[in-house]
């Protein structure tokens, strides 16, 4: 770990005023493709999400096919940062 010493915030609290300053958050690509899909399809693509059996590049590999274009070029690692929570969406 590295710590550098500002005098001002902590990183931490970088964070939090970060946060805080009512910017707003960039969605993930995942996100913002499922505002663009039907509810059936978004059922479909979040059963898909939630079921193991399915890897983040099958998904996003069928994405891109059924979807071209509008798929947004989506990688497996953009559907599994999504699928663990460890993507841009807010929390």
């Amino acid at each position: 770990m590295i710590l550098v010493e500002t005098g001002f915030m902590s990183l931490l609290e970088e964070f939090l005023d970060e946060r805080e300053s009512g910017k707003p958050y960039q969605r993930c690509s995942m996100s913002r493709l499922r505002d663009h899909l039907s509810e059936a399809d978004r059922q479909d693509l979040d059963a898909a999400l939630a079921d193991d059996r399915f890897t983040g590049a099958a998904i996003a590999r069928r994405l891109n096919k059924v979807l071209g274009d509008n798929a947004y070029g989506i990688k497996g690692n953009t559907v599994q940062r999504h699928r663990n929570g460890v993507c841009s969406c807010p929390r």
